[in-house]
């Protein structure tokens, strides 16, 4: 992943994981979105064949890697859907730190 990427200084400005680590990203934190006025109304068929960008998902974590501003962010593989679930983009995404959390374990 990162052959082009020669480091000289420890600790690396990256890690990977090598298996991914479960993980819930916050849609809403990782996908800016453009400011639009509330009044403008959108189509129904926007609304359900659209990707739908809020809430969480479940994904996995690849790689941390930290950026020129010291900030971290993630390379995280995630499903999502289109507003009516009908449709489904499998995706990679680097997400800032914040919207990526650890999966509850699902061990009851």
């Amino acid at each position: 992943m990162f052959e082009d990427w020669p480091v000289k200084f420890t600790p690396a400005p990256r890690r990977v994981y090598d298996p991914p680590v479960p993980v819930v990203i916050d849609l809403g934190r990782a996908f800016a979105r453009t400011p639009r006025p509330a009044h403008r109304g959108l189509a129904l068929r926007v609304k359900a064949e659209g990707l739908h960008l809020t809430g969480t998902a479940r994904g996995l974590l690849r790689a941390w890697v930290r950026t020129t501003s010291g900030d971290w962010i993630g390379l995280c593989e995630v499903e999502l859907h289109s507003g009516n679930g009908h449709g489904t983009l499998h995706t990679h995404q680097w997400c800032p730190s914040g919207a990526i959390a650890p999966a509850p374990s699902e061990h009851h």
